[in-house]
C-alpha cells in the first residue's frame, strides 16, 4: 500500500478524534471546545480556520498525523491568546476568522502564514492509535 493510500486510510473525522481522545484520556472534549485538522496533503500542512472568539474560552486543538498514526492534543487556556487578529492571518472573506497553517513535519508546531507563532507550549498529549 502506498503512503498516500495508508494516509487516507488513517484519516480521522473530528468526531472520531474526539471519541479517541476522550476514550483514552477522559478530557471532556466536544464539538464546541475542540478544533481539528488532518494534514492537507496538497500542501503538507495542518490547516484550520477558527473563529477568533474560540480563543476566549478553553480550547482544545487536535492535529492528526495519519502517516505516523498519532493525534496531537493541545490545550490553550482561555484568554491566553488575547488578540488572535494580531497573531494569525485573518480571512478577508469572513469577519473575525483566523487561518492557521502548520507544516506537518514541524514539531514546534509554528504557524507559517503570519507570525510563526508556536503552539508547542500547548502540547499536552500525543495519542498513538
Amino acid at each position: 500500500m502506498s503512503n498516500l493510500q495508508q494516509s487516507a486510510k488513517n484519516k480521522l473525522s473530528k468526531k472520531q478524534a474526539i471519541i479517541l481522545v476522550n476514550g483514552k484520556l477522559s478530557l471532556g472534549l466536544n464539538e464546541s471546545n475542540t478544533i481539528f485538522s488532518n494534514v492537507n496533503e496538497g500542501k503538507n500542512v495542518w490547516w484550520f480556520e477558527p473563529d477568533n472568539s474560540k480563543f476566549n474560552e478553553n480550547l482544545n486543538l487536535l492535529l492528526n498525523d495519519a502517516n505516523r498514526r498519532v493525534l496531537y492534543h493541545f490545550f490553550i487556556p482561555k484568554n491566553d491568546i488575547i488578540n488572535p487578529k494580531t497573531i494569525f492571518y485573518q480571512r478577508k472573506d469572513f469577519d473575525n476568522k483566523s487561518q492557521i497553517q502548520i507544516r506537518d513535519n514541524d514539531y514546534n508546531f509554528k504557524d507559517i502564514l503570519k507570525s510563526e507563532f508556536s503552539f508547542r507550549k500547548y502540547l499536552k498529549n500525543e495519542i498513538k492509535y
